[in-house]
């Protein structure tokens, strides 16, 4: 799924899109490999990445991934 779609989708919003964007992140499949120090890197918040992470996981379990 495209990153857009799932920030659309899961309500993460164009801030944080444009920040996965910078970082030439296109696809939502590669975000469960993006570690916690490489989204402080890209200058996310604690809270952002709470939320982050349990989109994903609810995106996983729901694509059986």
């Amino acid at each position: 799924m495209p990153l857009s779609e799932f920030c659309t989708k899961y309500g993460l919003g164009l801030h944080t899109l444009q920040k996965f964007e910078d970082s030439y992140y296109t696809d939502a499949c590669v975000l469960q490999f993006v570690t916690i120090d490489e989204l402080k890197q890209m200058e996310f918040h604690l809270g952002e990445i709470a939320g982050l992470r349990d989109v994903v996981e609810l995106w996983l379990v729901l694509n059986n991934a």
